[in-house]
């Protein structure tokens, strides 16, 4: 979602405007500076990506839990 910045809509769907790099940052996205350099780093990736999309197979997996290993193996071992 960072890389809307913040929308001027309520929706914002994948056809949303991204930040744009070459206008400040902070016109863009309204939160904290960490906030709008972690949204620049996004786009800096997506676009290098993007370059060399037609060549690559990407897997993306998301972490839907961080926790510690002892939390890991607990849930490996658990059986209802």
């Amino acid at each position: 979602m960072v890389v809307y910045g913040s929308p001027l809509t309520r929706t914002v769907d994948e056809n949303a405007p991204l930040i744009e790099l070459k206008h400040p940052l902070h016109k863009q996205y309204f939160a904290e500076s960490y906030m709008r350099e972690y949204a620049k780093s996004k786009i800096e990736g997506e676009n290098v990506l993007a370059k060399y999309r037609s060549d690559m197979h990407i897997d993306i997996y998301r972490i839907a839990v961080a926790a510690g290993d002892d939390f890991l193996e607990g849930v490996m071992y658990f059986r209802a």
